[in-house]
């Protein structure tokens, strides 16, 4: 997300956007366990995104909502809203279920639409 110069264009509330995700990261890599196996990845992205790095040494690790709205533009659907769950799956430290919910019956026929074309 960081390295992909197109996430700001589908992420239209970037700054936000980006905080929760290295807050979730930093959280998710806590609950695992996998902090050093981590490491080479986090650094590389320190050097490669200044943005990145700037967010990962805030040391953020409040807790994000379990449940967020999400406004993401895609290439060919446009602008969708939706709202975006996590979930820890009991007893599976590794997993983490994530469901994305549209806002909008709008939204919903946009993407049904989309997944029936393909």
């Amino acid at each position: 997300m960081f390295l992909d110069p197109r996430a700001q264009t589908i992420h239209p509330s970037w700054e936000s956007t980006a905080r929760f995700v290295v807050s979730a990261f930093r959280l998710d890599m806590a609950r695992v366990g996998a902090s050093a196996q981590a490491r080479p990845m986090i650094d590389e992205l320190c050097r490669r995104s200044h943005e990145f790095a700037d967010l990962w040494q805030e040391h953020d690790s409040s807790s994000p909502a379990l449940s967020v709205f999400r406004e993401i533009r895609h290439p060919q659907l446009g602008a969708l809203s939706l709202e975006h769950s996590a979930f820890a799956v009991d007893g599976r430290t590794d997993l983490l279920l994530s469901v994305y919910t549209p806002m909008s019956v709008h939204d919903a026929g946009c993407i049904a639409a989309a997944v029936q074309s393909s």
